[in-house]
Order: structure tokens, then C-alpha cells, then sequence
């Protein structure tokens, strides 16, 4: 887990942003000044006296099968082929840290053919409808699909995870309730880090994220809290979003605090036609169809197309007709720190002549959006001032 302090390249900083980083107070005004806790969440799987425990040569499967509600699946070190499947409810699987080792979910299947061929298995962990489910201290590598595919549960703990290169999404939590991921390691991931979606009520704090497409994403969900992550060296640093021709329509009330977002560069490799893939890299922040999204107390710096945009579905390449209200409203941008923003932006940005070194950047659409940024550079030039 990282420190309060973790490579922060100003020397003097807002005490209001020290207390948002490190999990304490609270500044703003209105009802998106107030951070909700997780509650029960925290708590689950905190105390690890394994009722069940899983060997190195042994399959994680065989004991999670046999599991029944309240028990603690510890994982000693060592390397697991395999996916693991939970249907239970209130299950806990923690990895048996000891000595720095943990125990790795290897996606790697050896086909024996006379061609050896290689081929990867879909996803590290799957967990669906069940509930009060907690993932804890397994590192995961070598996936097509996913690090930690979560559906339809209520009560998820992700903690202390290692992702990297798993596929799509490393932990992906979909049509869930009550969320707690936090102190979790993720890289090299096609589409988004971390990806919260279609779901309602998640704490996301304390992680790291890079070299994947975006770092950190917020799709379509409600009642989230984004705080106290690094995000750098991704193509993009962290997303909130509402896209169309999905289940839930909406995302709401999103709070992005107190967060590390620099040096988002990385030139965009997702799917070609996604929409993750039209991404611009060099993108700190970017707000596309959420509404009442604040963005306070953060630091972002080195993004070479910009610092914060605010934008509708409308700047977006998107087929077909539109099931959901386009325009981002409500976002309340304020208090962040910037430094070395859109100094090389996308091309993208040049054909629609937009100027060099912007921190924030909103195309002019949507209600109620309003910036209390007076040091930040911005187009257009002049932006609603938060009251």
C-alpha cells in the first residue's frame, strides 16, 4: 500500500489535498464534499485464520468447491494453472504472503500436440451472484479475459492484488453493490486497469495503475469514490464515463479525490473500434456523459494532450443512435494541482485547434458544470466559476 507521500513532485501542498490523500477531512461544498465510507465492506475478511487451506501442487478449485459460507481459503505460495470459479456466498480467498512470495494464478496452458502450442486461460478469478465475497493477496499473470471478473454481487473486497498483463481488465467488478478495492497493483491491461461498471457504491483507493490503456475507470455506475491511487503511464489516467446500449443508464455522483494522475502517455493499444481505443494518449482525466462528478483536491501533471476534460458522447465516434443523455452535467472541477500538462497533445486535438498546454479542457456542453481552477490554463479560456 503507498505512502501519503508517495512521488509527489510539488514541494507545497494544500493541507486541504493532504487531508483528502491520506483519508482524512473534507473540503468542498455541497453534497459532493462528503466521502461515504465503506462501511461493513472494510471489515470483511479482515481476520485470515484459514479454514481451509490450499498447498502448492494443489488446486485452489477442489477447496473452493468444497467451501461452504464463512470460510477462509488461505493459498500458500507457489504457481496455481488455473481459473478459479466462486458461486458461494460470504467466502473468503487470501493468498499466504510469506517471506515477499505470493501465491501466482498462472494463465499459461501447454498444449502437448507435436507443436507445444501455447494458449491462456480466460480469467484468473470469476465470482457471480453470490455475495460478500473477498479476494485478497494473490498475484495474477497471463490471462486472455481478466484478472478478477466479479457479477452480480453484493458486498466485493479486492485487496492487496498484483495484475499484470490478464487480458482486457485486471479487476472488473460488473452489476455489483458495495465495493471496497484497495492497495492493489495492475499493468498491462488492453482496456482498463482497474474498471468499475454498471454498478453502485465502490470505494476504489490506495492503488496503482499503469501501463494499461486507462488506469482507472468508472462506467455507467453511481456512488463511487476514487481516492488516494496513482495512475501514471497508462494512456489514459482515469475515466468516468457513460456509454450507450448497456443495461444501466446512467453514472452519477462519482468522486474523484486526492489521486496521482502524470505522465499518461503511453500510445493507445486497445481494440481498434472500442471505446476505450479512441482514446487520445496523453490524457489525465477525462469525463464523457457522468453526471455530478467532482474532481477536487488531486495533482496532475506531465499528460501531454491535457490535464481534465469534460466532454459528451457527441465527441465520440459511437454507431448508431444514442439510449442515453449525451452531455456531461453537474461536474464540479476544483482545488487540483497542475504541472507540464498538453504540451504535446494528441492529433487529434490539433485538428480541432485546440492550443498547447492546457490543464482543462470541456467542449462547451452540458448543465451545471462548473471549475474553480484560477491558475490552470483552459479552453475555452474562460470557464463557469463554481459558487
Amino acid at each position: 500500500m503507498m505512502s501519503c507521500s508517495l512521488l509527489r513532485p510539488f514541494t507545497l501542498l494544500v493541507p486541504m489535498v493532504l487531508a483528502v490523500s491520506c483519508g482524512g477531512g473534507s473540503s468542498g461544498s455541497g453534497s459532493h464534499g462528503a466521502l461515504p465510507e465503506p462501511g461493513a465492506v472494510a471489515s470483511m475478511g479482515a481476520t485470515h485464520e484459514p479454514t481451509i487451506l490450499v498447498k502448492a501442487g494443489e488446486k485452489i478449485q477442489d477447496a473452493v468447491d468444497r467451501a461452504v459460507e464463512g470460510d477462509v481459503i488461505g493459498i500458500e505460495p507457489g504457481i496455481y494453472h488455473e481459473t478459479v470459479l466462486v458461486e458461494t456466498s460470504n467466502i473468503t480467498l487470501v493468498g499466504m504472503v510469506q517471506d515477499g512470495r505470493r501465491p501466482v494464478l498462472d494463465g499459461t496452458r501447454i498444449e502437448r500436440g507435436e507443436a507445444g502450442k501455447i494458449e491462456l486461460r480466460p480469467d484468473a478469478v470469476q465470482a457471480r451472484s453470490c455475495d460478500n465475497i473477498v479476494v485478497e493477496g494473490l498475484r495474477m499473470v497471463h490471462y486472455q479475459g481478466n484478472g478478477v471478473v466479479v457479477n452480480d454481487c453484493n458486498g466485493v473486497v479486492l485487496r492487496d492484488l498484483v495484475a499484470d498483463k490478464v487480458g482486457l481488465y485486471g479487476l472488473y467488478p460488473i452489476g455489483c453493490r458495495n465495493i471496497l478495492i484497495e492497495g492493489c497493483v495492475v499493468s498491462r491491461c488492453s482496456d482498463a486497469g482497474i474498471y468499475v461498471g454498471q454498478s453502485d457504491g465502490a470505494v476504489v483507493r490506495n492503488n496503482e495503475c499503469f501501463a494499461n490503456v486507462a488506469g482507472l475507470e468508472i462506467e455507467n455506475s453511481s456512488h463511487a469514490v476514487v481516492v488516494n491511487n496513482s495512475c501514471h503511464h497508462n494512456t489514459a489516467g482515469i475515466l468516468v464515463f457513460v456509454l450507450p446500449n448497456l443495461q444501466v443508464k446512467k453514472g452519477e455522483d462519482t468522486v474523484v479525490r486526492g489521486n496521482r494522475v502524470w505522465a499518461n502517455n503511453l500510445p493507445n493499444w486497445g481494440a481498434k473500434g472500442s471505446v476505450v481505443g479512441q482514446v487520445p494518449h496523453g490524457s489525465g482525466v477525462i469525463i464523457i456523459a457522468a453526471d455530478r462528478t467532482h474532481v477536487i483536491g488531486n495533482e496532475i501533471w506531465d499528460n501531454d494532450s491535457f490535464g481534465i476534460a469534460t466532454m459528451s458522447l457527441g465527441d465520440m465516434n459511437l454507431p448508431g443512435e444514442l439510449d442515453v443523455e449525451p452531455h456531461s452535467d453537474g461536474s464540479r472541477i476544483e482545488n487540483n494541482l497542475y504541472a507540464g500538462n498538453g504540451t504535446r497533445p494528441h492529433e487529434r486535438l490539433g485538428v480541432q485547434k485546440i492550443p498547447v498546454g492546457l490543464d482543462l479542457i470541456w467542449n462547451g456542453q452540458g448543465q451545471g458544470n462548473c471549475w474553480l481552477e484560477p491558475s490552470a490554463k483552459s479552453f475555452p479560456p474562460e470557464l463557469p466559476r463554481c459558487k
